[in-house]
């Protein structure tokens, strides 16, 4: 048997402990927390999905000059992906009119015909994409142990499983809803895409013996309607998030990196190696008109709203170190 939990009103500050919810005192008549047998049947948060990504990848690696090595390369892929799913509603419906006796084939049949009874996807496609991924990179021999290179390429990133669903997942201890991004608002369509990047990089670097390794950095990344998971303005209440395109983001920054070994501190310490990388970062994301808005709506007296702000999640610097040993005779073979 299963069940699902409901809450008469607004639910509690949990503390960020879920066995709260448990408690005496949390559960009906004492409290505003109960249970319900069973999910709907079909479950609206249940889903499946397939994806299929087929490409081809040519390239080619010459020396236009004596210095200089070159590595041009281009990917094709076409990416599919499927999607078995409904919404609350069409599952709410499809529960009902099986528990009258109908065929559940032929009430899927209807509500895929009438999207006022619900969304219903039967292995349909959701994503159907065909790309081309260039690449370049350029190494220059500036002197013996040192090169400049130089890359650009272009990737993608595509929405999940989750994010590409009629999928509704409540999360009780931090009170949010997770909306999948199929659903349709006054402000967004639903209609949830890839997210295309171009990525350029320059960077020196320095090799030296004992694997040692000094390098400089700069990056820079354009993206092209990237997925950000947003609060929903019209939503019945003020905790229901979705995953959303949102305005263009760039990505720039630098990033310092070192393998150094010991031996200057005792030569008998030659085979251990500290390294570690600092990149600094600085991200930009273009704010929609639909974000614009809501953030006027709540502008505290004196407050200026730029039409910029910084990507979602990305970290201004990133700190990583290691402690590394390094020999050729681990084991000793004995005859």
């Amino acid at each position: 048997m299963t069940y699902g939990v409901q809450f008469f009103g607004l639910q509690p500050d949990w503390g960020g402990t879920a066995n709260e919810i448990w408690e005496n005192e949390n559960l009906y008549p004492n409290g505003p927390v109960y249970l319900i047998a069973g999910n709907a049947s079909p479950n609206p948060n249940e889903y499946n999905g397939t994806i299929s990504n087929t490409g081809a990848y040519v390239s080619n690696e010459f020396s236009p000059a004596s210095r200089l090595k070159a590595v041009l390369g281009v990917r094709l892929e076409n990416f599919v992906q499927r999607h078995t799913g409904r919404d609350q509603l069409a599952a709410s419906y499809i529960q009902s009119q099986v528990r009258q006796g109908r065929d559940i084939n032929s009430v899927i049949a209807e509500v895929k015909a009438d999207t006022s009874l619900g969304n219903v996807l039967e292995d349909d496609k959701v994503l159907d994409a065909l790309d081309l991924f260039p690449s370049v990179y350029l190494i220059y021999s500036l002197a013996d142990k040192q090169n400049l290179r130089f890359s650009y390429s272009r990737t993608i990133a595509r929405p999940s499983f989750k994010e590409l669903s009629f999928a509704q997942i409540i999360d009780p201890v931090s009170n949010r809803i997770f909306n999948g991004g199929l659903f349709q608002y006054s402000d967004w369509s639903g209609n949830l895409e890839e997210t295309r990047i171009d990525n350029i990089d320059l960077r020196w670097e320095m090799f030296m013996p004992l694997g040692q390794l000094l390098s400089v950095s700069a990056f820079y990344k354009s993206f092209d309607k990237p997925i950000e998971v947003v609060r929903i303005r019209e939503a019945t209440t003020t905790n229901e998030f979705q995953p959303r395109n949102v305005g263009d983001g760039r990505v720039f920054g630098v990033e310092f990196e070192f393998r150094k070994s010991l031996d200057f501190i005792y030569t008998s310490l030659d085979k251990f190696s500290v390294s570690g990388n600092i990149t600094l970062v600085e991200s930009v994301i273009d704010i929609s008109s639909t974000e614009l808005e809501a953030r006027e709506a709540s502008r505290k007296e004196g407050e200026t709203i730029e039409d910029t702000r910084n990507m979602a999640g990305q970290a201004p610097w990133i700190v990583n170190a290691g402690l590394a040993y390094n020999s050729r005779c681990l084991f000793t073979t004995i005859s």
